[in-house]
């Protein structure tokens, strides 16, 4: 999971492990990590001997206040608090979770980790280790404020030194476009002043970034590809109260169909991807393809005869797929297909009869979390009922 995570290099921590094994520190890291990971991917444990997953959270968090960590912050304190945040985050401990997560975010501020100064006598190894530290505090922060309703507090000073790709088999670009993304998408936030002028930047800089960078996995594709349009829909959410909006399919931040267009594209570039991939990225992934929906949703009951003559899939497709997409999801949060299910008792859509619309069909034995070919493939059928929606 460094693809996701990249903080923690797991080779250097086993070998401490290896040769202090009683070493408090890391022996909390090292299950915390291992915690996040079991519960990120949906890993059966059932017959390995493994502790249950809320064994393993409350047998760490009885070892973290012996070591009364609080007193002492650390870099490791810090790294085991945010995976105890995901940890908690899959077991419905919305609050724990988040209270964990501003831990580990005051933790960082502890240890000047967001000041520029912090970074002047450190080697680049030690420098870059420390800056995707702060990065990931970051855009977790802002994906799990806009998920659930909070403020932010991590922030990113613009002379911080600049993260940087690496020469090696985990090699951060990926993350690094994630990070633009996020910057980008925290110009415009809404909590802001925002004018036309800089939500429409904030929509063009987003279209214009890279989602296929150079040794991208498609986990890490995955998470670029879906975030760029969840950011999209943020940002159109607030541009409908804010633009002067046209009915027309631009494609632009001022149509008011363009989560339609946002769906299709959406789709068509999941196609080449793996259900593991999505379900890599866990609930914030569930939560984005939850907004997507719920949006198709939204026009589709505001602009019920609004219909198209080209022949491509429109509101009602997109939606049924995005939420076949949600029902396969391991581990999936029952509350967001209840809400779609009411959304499709009010669109209409429950009174048609809903066939497997997106199958996941055997593509590779190898497993994704091995960096290879991936074990399933979305593929999209090209009939529908729906395609009189635009």
């Amino acid at each position: 999971m460094y693809l996701v995570w990249p903080v923690v290099d797991v080779v250097p921590l086993m070998a401490l492990l290896r040769e202090a094994p009683f070493d408090n520190d890391a022996y909390i890291l090292g299950s915390s990590v291992c915690i996040a990971t079991v519960l990120q991917l949906q890993l059966e444990v059932g017959d390995t001997g493994m502790p249950s997953p809320q064994a393993c959270i409350d047998e760490i968090e009885d070892l973290r206040n012996t070591t009364q960590y609080r007193r002492r912050p650390t870099l490791d304190s810090l790294l085991a608090s945010f995976f105890m945040h995901i940890s908690y985050l899959h077991v419905a401990q919305q609050t724990v979770s988040t209270l964990l997560l501003r831990e580990s975010i005051a933790i960082s501020h502890l240890l000047s980790l967001h000041q520029p100064s912090h970074y002047e006598d450190l080697d680049q190894a030690t420098k870059q280790a420390h800056l995707r530290i702060v990065w990931l505090l970051f855009i977790t922060e802002r994906a799990h404020a806009r998920q659930y309703d909070m403020p932010c507090t991590a922030t990113i000073s613009p002379e911080l030194p600049p993260l940087q790709q690496e020469d090696v088999a985990a090699d951060p670009s990926a993350f690094i476009c994630l990070c633009n993304m996020f910057a980008c998408f925290d110009s415009a936030d809404v909590s802001r002043s925002l004018t036309a002028d800089n939500m429409l930047a904030a929509d063009s800089q987003l279209i214009t970034l890279p989602t296929s960078p150079q040794h991208c996995n498609s986990i890490q594709q995955a998470d670029l590809l879906v975030t760029r349009q969840w950011m999209r829909l943020l940002l159109w959410k607030t541009a409908i109260v804010r633009l002067t909006m046209t009915a027309e399919p631009s494609g632009n931040l001022d149509s008011l169909v363009l989560p339609i267009q946002i769906g299709r594209d959406l789709l068509s570039s999941l196609t080449l991807l793996s259900m593991d991939a999505l379900e890599a990225h866990g609930p914030g992934m569930e939560l984005k393809l939850f907004t997507v929906a719920t949006s198709l949703a939204d026009v589709m009951t505001c602009m019920p005869t609004h219909n198209t003559v080209v022949s491509e899939f429109g509101a009602g497709d997109c939606l049924l797929r995005i939420s076949e997409l949600l029902q396969k999801f391991r581990g999936g949060t029952e509350a967001v297909m209840s809400v779609l299910r009411e959304r499709f008792v009010e669109i209409g859509l429950d009174q048609v009869p809903i066939r497997c619309i997106t199958e996941v069909s055997p593509a590779s034995d190898e497993s994704e979390y091995s960096e290879t070919s991936p074990d399933t493939a979305i593929t999209v059928g090209n009939d529908s009922p729906w395609q009189g929606w635009t």
